[in-house]
C-alpha cells in the first residue's frame, strides 16, 4: 500500500504539494475535516491527460499548464476516502478526510497550570496549621484547589489507565 502523506497546518490552512508526472506524487494524502485546504499541483509532464485537475465531489475542475503550479482551495467536510484525478479520469489520487486532531496541553503547560493552583492549596495548609482557617473552609478550599489540578494533570493518566483495562 502507498504511504498516506498528511497535509501540514500553516496559519489555520492545510497545505500540501502534489507533483503531476506519470501519476500524482504523493498519490494519497490526508486532510482534516472542517479546516480549509490548499493543495498545490505542479504539472511536470507534457501529457495532455494532466491538463486539468478534477475534484468531482467538490465540484472543482481546473486547467493547469505544463510547468505551472495550480492551487486548489476547498474545505473538506465529508469523512472518508475521496478521489481526485486528471480531467479524463485516467490518472487518479485519493485524499482521506479525518476528524480534526485535538491539541492537548504539553507536559510543561500542565506543570505551570497545576503550579498556579498549588499555591492556594499551600496557603490553605499553612492557614490550617497556624489555626487561622477553620476546618470547614479548609475542606472546601482543598476541594476547590485540587479539582483543577486533577482535571489538568490527572485526566490523561486516568484515561490511559482506564483504556488499559
Amino acid at each position: 500500500m502507498t504511504e498516506i502523506v498528511k497535509a501540514s497546518l500553516e496559519n489555520g490552512v492545510q497545505k500540501i504539494r502534489i507533483t503531476a508526472d506519470k501519476g500524482y506524487h504523493p498519490a494519497h494524502i490526508q486532510l482534516q475535516k472542517g479546516i480549509p485546504a490548499e493543495i498545490t499541483f505542479h504539472r511536470v509532464t507534457p501529457s495532455n491527460c494532466y491538463k486539468e485537475i478534477l475534484f468531482e465531489e467538490e465540484g472543482i475542475l481546473e486547467p493547469i499548464a505544463q510547468d505551472e503550479e495550480k492551487v486548489i482551495r476547498f474545505t473538506p467536510q465529508d469523512l472518508g476516502e475521496h478521489e481526485f484525478s486528471c480531467g479524463m479520469k485516467m490518472q487518479k489520487g485519493t485524499y482521506t478526510v479525518v476528524e480534526k486532531t485535538k491539541k492537548s496541553l504539553s507536559l510543561l503547560q500542565r506543570f505551570w497550570i497545576t503550579s498556579i493552583f498549588t499555591v492556594p492549596l499551600v496557603i490553605l495548609m499553612i492557614g490550617m496549621s497556624t489555626g487561622g482557617i477553620s476546618h470547614q473552609v479548609m475542606r472546601w478550599g482543598t476541594f476547590l484547589a485540587t479539582t483543577p489540578i486533577m482535571l489538568v494533570a490527572g485526566v490523561p493518566y486516568i484515561r490511559s489507565a482506564w483504556a488499559s483495562f
